[in-house]
């Protein structure tokens, strides 16, 4: 067999494997016998991956100069990738030698991506310097198949994110963030294009700091999509009752749940914690939503919460009945971990010329309540003699 045909062969069972350590083992023995540095890389991260797994034992020399060496080849690495991809200032996390990991700039990921993917098993691709006319040919891009995860992030998309929705190179896709992408409510309503058809795997969506409001909100709401998501990250959107309730109501095994910096009240509280699709629900953020001891006495009767185990109650107007509620709460039996933040009567806040927003109202009672049923799951902080202190 000719070297370059045992090259590809064994590179296309890394592609297909990138997680097997034998699969990356045997391509970075083949490259280290044939002068290639990029098999001494494979060889020494899957020798620090297995003693770090507990598989292989190194002393604390051994180990330093398995990481000393690690880090040269690594820099060899990024010199000869930016030099063969025009491109600078990229980043990457690599696993047993292969780049698993990729941010790029936007136009070379559109040049140069196909040749990029036919050598690393990218999964997680973040891209930056991406304007709204790179989105046309970005969404043509056949690299993009190969992707598992996509982050964009403080990219000023707008309504015009349809033209990457549309992408038929999608169909790999698990996670897709689009974070502070200026979406505003048109770009918001173009979310209604998330088609399960064509993103068959989508299982976690983050949308956060893009001010899409509740109407954005309810027309996302109404696509199948959201049926299948095990993570939501909605937070910092102008969402009220109405769009939370939507978005909420459209859920039906998520896992993971961000609604946080969403001023919606009591009675969408009530609406989530009616809801059955939250049965698998494990985290639920709800940090400066204003719910309110009412709103947090909902949650805690709700008999569809069972599975929760981290909840973030912070700056939520909570009070004293409302941390009693919630730490008394039977239905709540799996919660283990509650981030509660900064506690303080009200007065004491206005003594000291504190905004309200800014926290919970709890006092002595449920504060004591809350210590004795979380314990060490519980993270929050109080205003004692004039000083914030940590609990």
């Amino acid at each position: 067999m000719a070297s370059a045909d045992e090259r590809g062969e064994l590179l296309a069972n890394v592609l297909q494997n990138p997680d097997d350590s034998g699969a990356c083992q045997v391509y970075g023995d083949w490259l280290a016998d044939h002068g290639d540095p990029r098999g001494e890389l494979c060889q020494i991260q899957i020798r620090l991956a297995a003693a770090s797994a507990g598989d292989v034992t190194l002393d604390a020399d051994e180990r330093s100069d398995l990481e000393r060496r690690e880090k040269k080849l690594l820099a060899q690495l990024r010199k000869a990738f930016n030099r063969r991809y025009a491109t600078k200032g990229t980043r990457w996390v690599t696993r047993l030698g292969m780049i698993r990991e990729l941010s790029i700039d936007t136009a070379a990921f559109i040049a140069h991506g196909e040749a990029i993917v036919a050598e690393e098993p990218i999964e997680t691709l973040a891209l930056w310097k991406l304007s709204r006319e790179m989105l046309a040919p970005l969404a043509r891009c056949p690299a993009l198949a190969r992707i598992g995860e996509l982050v964009l992030r403080q990219h000023p998309l707008r309504a015009e994110v349809a033209t990457l929705l549309a992408s038929p190179h999608l169909q790999r896709l698990r996670h897709l963030e689009l974070r502070a992408c200026k979406l505003g409510a048109p770009g918001g309503r173009e979310l209604r294009k998330l088609d399960a058809r064509y993103l068959p795997l989508l299982r976690s969506l983050a949308i956060p700091q893009n001010a899409i409001g509740d109407n954005a909100a309810a027309a996302l709401a109404r696509s199948p999509l959201l049926a299948q998501l095990e993570q939501l990250d909605v937070a910092t959107n102008n969402l009220g009752g109405r769009g939370v309730a939507a978005l909420v109501g459209s859920l039906q095994r998520v896992r993971r749940l961000d609604l946080s910096a969403n001023y919606f009240g009591e009675q969408a509280c009530a609406r989530i914690a009616a809801h059955e699709g939250l049965r698998a629900l494990e985290m639920l953020d709800l940090e400066f939503c204003r719910v309110g001891g009412d709103g947090i006495a909902h949650l805690a009767r709700s008999p569809n919460l069972g599975a929760l185990r981290e909840l973030d109650v912070s700056c939520c107007h909570i009070d004293d009945e409302g941390a009693v509620a919630l730490a008394a709460s039977p239905r709540l039996g799996s919660l283990e971990r509650v981030r509660f933040g900064a506690t303080a009567s009200l007065e004491a806040l206005d003594a000291g010329n504190f905004q309200r927003d800014a926290f919970n109202h709890a006092g002595a009672r449920g504060i004591a309540a809350l210590r004795e049923r979380f314990a060490e799951g519980l993270s929050l902080r109080t205003f004692v003699d004039g000083q914030w202190r940590e609990s």
